[in-house]
């Protein structure tokens, strides 16, 4: 029987500001603790923690801990770096990071490594990026009020919006028959504005993507080779080369230029050139789709040796398409394959009974 479950995606950080706030604290250092929920650009990302889930408040949650690599970049348009006034945004890295529920905490020091926001290094010289860590960053300056916004891993960000990817052909790591995508494109975004004298800033960090974790076994085959797979809508892009996140409401644009409307996972780029399923070896994976309401969804499957592709709408019991919220994961276990002879018969679909009452089989 095949289940979809939805789990949110939680990750916060709370930041009070040890400096003064405002006038009394202008060219001070706005130091930075995190309580939640390298620079090369090859970064290692946040990770899922393990099994079980968090269930609270009548939801489950699968935690994203924060890692002792991960950067964080803060912008703000009233503050400023300390050894440039034109610059106003900062990395931060995290230390004593633990685990609390749902969330994964740690606190912030910067990163003595400086990037614009568009994360560029903006060429302070080098010397700036080996003064003491714990001194440099942003500096409060003479406005009132402040705002901050913060996203991970780097990338662009200003006062309007962020900046994203999610890859249309995602290149998935593979230990045996579980794949996991790049945690590069687990964006996150933070914000918190108005923020008065001696106020305390509060960012809490929101996914700005989707999830998507499948479950497939052989079911009464003895084995099934596939060759790829693809989640498809055709009423919405579902990747994008690039898309923005408002800063100011969070809506998400995506230039037609840059939409998918497929994402495919290749199974002949696995070191054996296909993914197995056996009895006693089932599949696993996970992709990242865009952070947006998603709906008429359909996945496909192609097997090694055939030309016909199977594929399966995601619907409800009653054939209405389900409705994917953004920032989520969901889970979609249980896929079944049916016998063979079935699959290769030029004239027979895939049962909507044999195949569970979430799925429908085309």
């Amino acid at each position: 029987m095949k289940k979809i479950l939805f789990f949110f995606l939680t990750a916060a950080l709370l930041f009070p500001g040890c400096s003064k706030f405002g006038k009394g604290g202008e060219g001070k250092q706005i130091t930075f603790e995190a309580r939640t929920e390298n620079p090369t650009g090859d970064l290692t990302k946040t990770a899922y923690a393990s099994r079980p889930f968090i269930q609270s408040e009548g939801a489950y949650y699968e935690r994203i801990d924060w890692l002792d690599t991960d950067r964080i970049l803060i912008y703000s348009p009233q503050a400023s770096h300390r050894y440039d006034a034109n610059l106003h945004s900062a990395v931060y890295k995290l230390k004593n990071i633990v685990t609390d529920g749902r969330y994964s905490k740690g606190s912030l020091i910067n990163a003595g490594i400086v990037y614009d926001e568009n994360g560029n290094d903006p060429g302070i010289p080098d010397p700036v990026h080996n003064i003491d860590a714990n001194v440099n960053g942003l500096v409060w300056g003479s406005a009132e009020y402040y705002d901050f916004y913060a996203r991970t891993p780097l990338g662009p960000l200003d006062a309007t919006k962020m900046t994203a990817t999610i890859p249309h052909e995602p290149t998935l790591t593979w230990t045996d028959n579980l794949g996991v995508m790049d945690m590069k494109y687990a964006v996150m975004f933070a914000k918190t504005t108005g923020v008065a004298d001696n106020g305390t800033v509060q960012l809490n960090f929101y996914p700005k993507f989707t999830a998507f974790e499948f479950w497939v076994n052989c079911g009464e085959n003895p084995q099934v080779d596939l060759e790829w797979f693809k989640f498809y809508s055709p009423s919405q892009p579902v990747a994008a080369t690039t898309f923005s996140v408002a800063t100011a409401d969070e809506s998400v644009t995506v230039a037609p230029a840059d939409a998918h409307d497929t994402i495919m996972v290749d199974f002949t780029a696995r070191t054996d050139g296909k993914l197995t399923l056996t009895p006693t070896q089932d599949a696993s994976f996970t992709i990242f789709a865009l952070p947006t309401v998603l709906t008429d969804v359909v996945i496909s499957f192609k097997l090694v040796g055939e030309t016909r592709v199977r594929s399966l709408r995601l619907n409800d019991n009653n054939g209405t398409p389900l409705v994917f919220q953004p920032g989520r994961k969901y889970i979609i276990s249980g896929i079944t394959f049916p016998k063979l002879l079935e699959l290769y018969g030029e004239d027979i679909l895939w049962d909507v009974q044999a195949s569970g009452e979430n799925l429908i089989w085309d």
